[in-house]
């Protein structure tokens, strides 16, 4: 067996140096179908990894994102749990795909499913997903790395809040709200009210050590909070993960009412603002939730936001420099 598997590795070579790439891809299908069905896992994993590398390292993305989702299968039919070899090969070959290929997307998904079933967190591994927004933040990828970054590693919470600072930096004082929340609302949603204060307070620190403008400390024997008397919206997003905190409904609710005519600034906030009354309060202003945390995780990133908004129109305060297609764009909050 094993001559005849150096044989077929040769032809696979051969082929690759002929530039068949197409029969090379075949090739490799079927010696692997026949390590699988012998359930020779481990062995069809190493020729389906080597063999994707060897492909996508001379652009041939479409074949080689192919033998990777397979390498994902069978890491599925081995019930394979994710462990530091299995997630690096992965990350490996991610890294050699063009952003604009298809088949990055599915091996992306097909990896966060693969290790969310096998691994202790239904979401996703958050290595995976602390490599892959790295991945797409490298590329300016902001809103598709964001939702990566969020569900990561500790790394990933600075890794997310240097790409907001960076981009607030090159945008008017009265943005940071827009940018904050960005942070703040996802995080709640996932029931992280410690990453949601931590990263208002970074914003914060942030706003106060490069912006001429007025501040409010509020000190406690747990921490300072900074507030901003000429930026309200700011200051709801602080008092609204308090409010969480403490879980009151009548808070929130007292809360929404004393920022009312700021919030009018703010209306694309309005679907986030109702899924956080909803989780954290009980009120519930549309159909009667479905309280799976399948349908949460749909909620929080089932829209691709980029998409949604190509067709704004362009305002005149829009950076070129940000990822964004349009000013509106800030103002929206994962879907």
């Amino acid at each position: 067996m094993s001559s005849v598997l150096d044989k077929n590795i040769l032809k696979f070579q051969k082929a690759l140096n002929e530039q068949q790439y197409y029969e090379a891809h075949q090739l490799m299908r079927t010696i692997v179908n026949r390590h699988v069905k012998a359930c020779e896992y481990d062995k069809a994993v190493d020729l389906l990894y080597s063999s994707s590398k060897s492909l996508l390292e001379i652009k041939q993305f479409a074949s080689g994102g192919d033998l990777a989702l397979y390498m994902i299968k069978v890491y599925d039919t081995m019930k394979l749990r994710p462990d530091g070899p299995s997630k690096a090969r992965i990350i490996d070959l991610l890294r050699l795909f063009c952003p604009d290929e298809p088949t990055r997307k599915r091996l992306i998904h097909d990896s966060l499913m693969w290790s969310g079933k096998y691994g202790d967190t239904a979401i996703g591994d958050p290595e995976l997903h602390h490599e892959v927004g790295k991945i797409l933040a490298y590329e300016s990828s902001f809103f598709s790395a964001e939702k990566h970054l969020i569900l990561g590693t500790a790394d990933s919470f600075g890794l997310f809040l240097s790409l907001l600072r960076g981009y607030f930096d090159r945008d008017t004082l009265d943005m940071a709200c827009f940018y904050t929340s960005r942070a703040v609302f996802p995080y709640l949603m996932i029931y992280n009210i410690a990453c949601a204060l931590r990263a208002y307070n970074t914003m914060a620190r942030h706003i106060a050590d490069r912006r001429s403008t007025s501040t409010l400390v509020l000190s406690s024997s747990s921490a300072d909070i900074i507030l901003f008397p000429s930026l309200p919206l700011m200051n709801f997003l602080c008092f609204l993960i308090l409010t969480c905190q403490r879980a009151s409904a009548d808070l929130f609710c007292t809360l929404k009412a004393h920022y009312e005519d700021a919030l009018k600034q703010a209306s694309s906030w309005k679907p986030s603002l109702d899924k956080i009354a909803s989780i954290y309060f009980n009120i519930h202003t549309g159909p009667p939730p479905n309280n799976t945390w399948a349908t949460l995780m749909n909620q929080l990133f089932g829209n691709d936001i980029l998409s949604s908004n190509t067709n704004n129109t362009s305002s005149s305060r829009t950076s070129q420099q940000l990822p964004f297609n349009t000013h509106e764009t800030l103002h929206e909050t994962v879907d």
